[in-house]
């Protein structure tokens, strides 16, 4: 049985990448990253998705790595 979108394992580290909070949340990384879009914590910039002012105060961080790219972390009691 798929977790509420609102409640995290609190066992978790404490910043968890987009696809790990997904697999938390008992769903598909495409549909997180959808909800993301959707309330404003990331948004396009032309073929990239960046992190907004929304995503920041939401604890939301943006890294990057020369093997992936772009990818960000969400603190493991993040909520949608």
């Amino acid at each position: 049985m798929a977790k509420d979108l609102n409640t995290v394992d609190k066992k978790q580290p404490v910043m968890m990448t987009t696809s790990k909070l997904a697999k938390s949340f008992g769903i598909k990384r495409t549909e997180l990253n959808k909800k993301l879009l959707e309330k404003g914590l990331v948004h396009k910039d032309g073929d990239e998705v960046v992190l907004s002012p929304a995503g920041k105060a939401a604890g939301g961080e943006a890294r990057f790595s020369n093997k992936y790219g772009v990818y960000f972390l969400w603190p493991n009691d993040f909520t949608i």
